[in-house]
């Protein structure tokens, strides 16, 4: 398998758990909020797998920003991945009707993870983003 599509699976495999974990996580809130430890868990869990240590660090798991969308705001196609001078990647999805987020994944240990996420703020120009 060569680099680009280790990271584009690692991409896919975040995007369909943090889909998942968003539809079950409506569901589960929709029943009631007893739930919400278990749904911050399973979040922690995806994050723990998918984003590096630094991100981890600079705590971009944002769990008080958790927030489910319908459809999920994970369920999305990947438009481009591009390779970055520094070893990286980055992963393009869209975002809302016209925008879109890029995520940049690092190899770290051996995995292809999430270092951080931007935002197209105008065309080509990109801000650095507090959440995942």
């Amino acid at each position: 398998m060569t680099e680009h599509e280790s990271v584009k699976l690692a991409a896919k495999t975040f995007l369909s758990k943090m889909s998942s974990w968003e539809r079950r996580s409506l569901n589960l809130f929709r029943s009631g909020r007893q739930h919400q430890e278990k749904v911050l868990q399973e979040l922690r869990d995806i994050y723990d797998t998918h984003l590096t240590k630094k991100a981890a660090g600079r705590k971009q798991a944002r769990y008080g920003l958790a927030a489910f969308d319908d459809p999920p705001y994970f369920e999305q196609e990947i438009t481009s991945i591009e390779a970055t001078s520094d070893g990286g990647y980055w992963v393009e999805i869209p975002e809302g009707m016209f925008g879109k987020v890029r995520l940049h994944f690092v190899n770290e240990d051996g995995a292809w993870k999430i270092d951080f996420k931007e935002s197209e703020v105008d065309e080509g120009k990109w801000k650095k983003l507090l959440d995942i």
